[in-house]
């Protein structure tokens, strides 16, 4: 009970539809601003996926056969956040921030996204 009185009180499921809008926003920016690495975002409130393209022969033995291992790699190693793929389909990534996440944690992560995103778009071109 003390669950639902918290979730009511502070009015998270608004929280996760604001929050969830902006990573979704984000998302899409990122699949236009890096043609060719996102193939589709989606999701409701907080809980987003976003799919990555396949990468190309060229490519495949060193990055693997998708985009999503390097950019998880990347997102990992450089910036410390730890993001799953989903274990279906390991070409999705999951976002799942908790809905008590402050909007600076939020920011510092998508900011990390775009500088893994602009990292696999380099390796792409290439």
């Amino acid at each position: 009970i003390g669950a639902l009185q918290f979730l009511l009180e502070n009015d998270l499921a608004a929280l996760a539809l604001e929050k969830g809008k902006i990573i979704m926003d984000a998302m899409k920016e990122a699949q236009k601003k890096y043609p060719g690495l996102i193939k589709e975002v989606r999701g409701r409130g907080c809980l987003i996926g976003v799919e990555f393209e396949d990468t190309k022969p060229e490519h495949a033995a060193k990055y693997g056969p998708n985009w999503a291992m390097e950019c998880e790699r990347y997102f990992s190693e450089e910036y410390r956040i730890q993001i799953m793929h989903s274990f279906n389909n390991p070409r999705v990534f999951r976002w799942l921030p908790p809905l008590t996440a402050p909007m600076d944690e939020i920011d510092y992560a998508l900011k990390a996204f775009d500088a893994s995103m602009k990292h696999v778009f380099e390796l792409a071109k290439a």
